[in-house]
């Protein structure tokens, strides 16, 4: 396997070095992520936030490009709120949707008018990069809607992931749901993640923003995913009404 030499980085305090984006013989994207083990199920992803995080910098411009924090960040609820709920969470993460999907959106249809809320995108794996850029590409324009997409697909993959028990790469489970979601052959081979791609860089660098606000909140303590803050502090579950 030819590994990429040019993604090196650490998520929160887990080391993740450049085998983690690779290339096969054929010079097909490899996702190599397990090797790390981190559980991509329903139990909560433990992370560590002490470490400092590090990306690749870009010294090539993105403007020709949509803006890196506009796929990476949704604002949901109330517009005005001038101190809303963030919560971090990674596009890959199932309990992260489920929560999205159940609590969340409960929550909204509830207290919609009151809070607002924002959603911010941390990146752990290629299934992430992946992800965002599928979506991102087929709503250039409606973030709101590209964001419940991402989050209907993960309740796909989640509810028919087992169908692809034979298959041992994680990254052909992720493009065949999203061919059964409705994305053509060009548009997903399109959103396999380029280690040396611009876009990739972009994200990058909003991610590391991200990884740095919840050090400043949460310092060395784990992180369950999602991670939810409101006036700088870290909370355990949603505000009720006041």
């Amino acid at each position: 396997m030819k590994i990429s030499h040019y993604i090196r980085y650490v998520f929160i305090g887990i080391v993740c070095n450049s085998s983690f984006l690779g290339r096969s013989e054929n010079n097909e994207f490899v996702d190599n992520s397990e090797q790390y083990k981190v559980p991509n199920s329903n139990a909560n992803k433990k992370i560590n936030s002490d470490e400092v995080v590090t990306s690749p910098s870009s010294s090539s411009s993105s403007s020709s490009l949509r803006l890196p924090s506009d796929i990476m960040s949704f604002k949901l609820g109330c517009p005005t709120d001038k101190d809303p709920i963030t919560i971090y969470m990674l596009p890959s993460c199932m309990h992260c949707t489920e929560f999205i999907a159940v609590e969340l959106h409960k929550f909204l249809e509830k207290y919609g008018q009151m809070y607002g809320v924002k959603i911010r995108f941390i990146i752990f794996s290629p299934k992430d990069l992946f992800i965002i850029k599928l979506f991102a590409k087929k709503f250039p324009k409606n973030n709101i809607e590209m964001f419940w997409k991402i989050i209907d697909y993960m309740k796909r993959l989640t509810a028919t992931i087992n169908q692809f028990d034979k298959i041992e790469n994680e990254m052909e489970k992720y493009k065949l749901i999203a061919e059964q979601f409705g994305f053509t052959k060009k548009e997903i081979e399109e959103a396999i993640p380029d280690p040396d791609g611009e876009i990739e860089q972009g994200m990058m660098e909003v991610y590391r923003q991200h990884a740095k606000q919840i050090r400043e909140v949460n310092g060395g303590n784990e992180v369950d995913l999602p991670f939810m803050t409101k006036s700088s502090k870290k909370i355990e579950k949603l505000p009720e009404e006041d």
